[in-house]
C-alpha cells in the first residue's frame, strides 16, 4: 500500500466524528425508525439505519470507500457487555473476514461502548476489546439499498441537513433535492 492510499484511508476515518456530529443535526421524529419513536433515551436510538445509509453514500462517493450497509444484531460475547438487537452499521471487507472494518456512528445506543459515539475498528478487535460481535443478517451495496425501506427516512434526513452540508454532495444523495 502506498503513502497516498494510507493518507486517504486516514482522512476518512478522521472525518467520522465530524460526520457523526453533522448527521445528528438532522435526526428527528421523521428520521427515527418507527419501532423506536417512543424510546429516545439516547439521541442515536432508532437512527442507525438512516445514519448508515447516509454514511455509505458519503464514504463511497466522497472517499471511494466500498462500504456495505449491514442490518443484524450486536451480540454480547461476555457477561459485562450488552446486546444491541436490530441494529444497522457499515462494514468494509468480506463478511467472513474477522478483520473486516466495522463503522458504526450510532454505537452509543449501547452502554457497552460507554461515552463513545463513533466506532471504527476490526470486528476481531471489537470482539476482544468490547466483548460484542457484530452479526449481519443482511448486507446491501448502494444499488440494493436504493430499494430498502430506509430510503424515505434518508430523504428526510438529507433534506433536513440541506444541500450544502458536505464539500462534495454525493450523487446518491443529490436526488433528494
Amino acid at each position: 500500500m502506498d503513502h497516498a492510499h494510507d493518507q486517504a484511508a486516514a482522512d476518512w476515518r478522521t472525518a467520522l466524528t465530524a460526520y457523526r456530529n453533522l448527521v445528528s443535526k438532522g435526526w428527528d421524529e421523521k428520521t427515527v425508525h418507527w419501532r423506536y419513536a417512543d424510546q429516545q433515551d439516547r439521541p442515536s436510538t432508532g437512527q442507525c439505519g438512516v445514519t448508515s445509509a447516509w454514511l455509505m453514500a458519503v464514504l463511497g462517493e466522497v472517499h471511494a470507500v466500498p462500504a456495505v450497509y449491514c442490518y443484524g444484531d450486536v451480540w454480547a460475547v461476555r457477561e459485562s457487555s450488552e446486546d444491541l438487537p436490530d441494529h444497522c452499521w457499515l462494514e468494509v471487507g468480506d463478511a467472513d473476514d474477522p478483520d473486516r472494518l466495522i463503522v458504526d456512528l450510532t454505537c452509543g445506543q449501547s452502554s457497552t461502548f460507554g461515552e463513545d459515539e463513533v466506532l471504527h475498528a476490526s470486528h476481531s478487535s471489537i470482539r476482544s476489546s468490547h466483548g460484542v460481535s457484530y452479526e449481519s443478517v443482511l448486507r446491501l451495496g448502494p444499488a440494493e439499498l436504493d430499494d430498502d425501506e430506509v430510503q424515505d427516512r434518508l430523504g428526510r434526513l438529507v433534506t433536513a441537513l440541506g444541500p450544502d452540508h458536505l464539500p462534495v454532495m454525493p450523487e446518491r444523495l443529490r436526488r433528494f433535492f
